[in-house]
């Protein structure tokens, strides 16, 4: 991450100053942080419609692919077991869509 180095803390959190916070938000817009009970987090940004179609596609066939892309193309740092681990993976699979923003839209027919 360049300057925006993750800090470690003593109970496994990955804690960003506000600096590479910002530094971040910069660089990427939105970015999230998800949070499980037992300590563990990551810091995501937002996906790209690139990224949806892939994990669009590679959902297709196992649903959990889906999450599995959508962490792996979003994540900035975090707890690389997140990843790895299948209990903390489908932990944050039920917020990974609160990443994915979409504006409210109308349509006018004339």
């Amino acid at each position: 991450m360049g300057n925006t180095e993750a800090n470690e803390t003593n109970n496994g959190f990955v804690d960003l100053t506000e600096e590479q916070i910002k530094e971040l938000k910069d660089k990427h817009g939105k970015i999230y942080r998800i949070k499980l009970e037992g300590g563990k987090q990551c810091w995501l940004k937002a996906p790209t419609r690139k990224v949806l179609s892939y994990a669009g596609l590679a959902g297709k066939q196992d649903h959990l692919k889906f999450n599995e892309v959508l962490l792996n193309q979003c994540w900035i740092c975090g707890d690389e077991d997140i990843k790895t681990d299948d209990m903390l993976f489908l932990s944050v699979c039920g917020e990974l869509e609160g990443i994915i923003e979409v504006q409210k839209a109308s349509l006018e027919k004339y």
